[in-house]
């Protein structure tokens, strides 16, 4: 099976914004979960609840725009669900580091951050954000360099 987190038919979670993708995740699983195992009436069952709920129009629209995407994204988390718990979250580990860093890539470094790289004897330049003083802290504490 190709790894989880690449596989293009997660490619139908890239039309909603960020904050969105976890109900759509949720709501998509939650007929899976119901038991349901035919693509076509889960699509429909997703597409009718978003339709009538105001605020996840979104959904049925994206659905109705994508709907191909949206067939594959349910053979994806059908196969999603059928992973060992333990490599579930493994891949949720993965994800989390990567949500982790792109809001660190945003931010600018701490003084925390800056203090602690002069006590580490850092005279360069000061980093541009958290992660990369984050990243900064840790090579040289790994590798005892400057």
């Amino acid at each position: 099976m190709p790894e989880m987190l690449n596989d293009s038919r997660r490619k139908f979670l890239g039309y909603f914004e960020p904050a969105k993708r976890s109900t759509v995740v949720n709501i998509f699983l939650s007929q899976i979960r119901k038991g349901l195992t035919d693509p076509d009436i889960i699509i429909t069952e997703v597409y009718e609840k978003a339709r009538k709920d105001r605020d996840k129009h979104y959904i049925s629209d994206t659905i109705f725009k994508y709907l191909s995407d949206a067939f594959k994204y349910v053979s994806y988390l059908f196969d999603w669900e059928h992973l060992p718990d333990s490599e579930k979250q493994y891949y949720k580990n993965i994800q989390a580091k990567k949500a982790v860093k792109a809001y660190m890539a945003k931010e600018k470094p701490t003084e925390k951050q800056l203090s602690y790289l002069k006590v580490l004897g850092y005279t360069g330049p000061a980093p541009d954000s958290k992660a990369d003083a984050s990243e900064l802290i840790s090579t040289i504490k790994v590798f005892n360099k400057i």
